[in-house]
């Protein structure tokens, strides 16, 4: 302690009790993360800077995608891979914040998993058909 410290009989450890300085949790700064750097096509759109708001809500639904347990992930299982329900869990997870952020935040075509963009490409049936019934949602880098 200062000298300062000493005279104002300043107590630390009542100080740190009563201190109003809150600091996010690590989980909720992976979700502030997450919702600055956008992941799977899902991002701010170009030039584009999003509101805390915005940033949080898109890093809670990359976090949902990220659950071990959800949809988003099972897909991708390697004895079971299935980039329609893949794209599935993504368009639902984006479409909230379509609706909710306009063309602040976009569903970038370019990059999308390559799970879901090869199955796309390679002419897999039911996930093209999912992809042409939600175009409009899609944008790619060169547009």
């Amino acid at each position: 302690l200062t000298q300062k410290g000493i005279n104002q009989q300043f107590d630390l450890l009542k100080e740190l009790k009563d201190s109003k300085v809150t600091r996010p949790s690590e989980s909720m700064q992976k979700i502030n993360i997450a919702g600055r750097t956008g992941g799977y096509g899902i991002q701010a759109a170009p030039g584009t800077t999003l509101s805390a708001e915005a940033q949080e809500e898109l890093g809670l639904a990359l976090q949902r995608l990220n659950q071990s347990t959800g949809p988003f992930m099972k897909s991708q299982d390697t004895l079971s891979l299935n980039p329609k329900a893949g794209l599935d869990a993504l368009i639902d997870q984006f479409r909230p914040l379509k609706n909710k952020y306009g063309n602040g935040i976009i569903l970038n075509y370019d990059d999308l998993p390559g799970f879901i963009k090869n199955a796309i490409e390679s002419g897999d049936e039911e996930t093209v058909k999912t992809y042409q019934d939600n175009v409009e949602l899609f944008t790619r880098s060169g547009d």
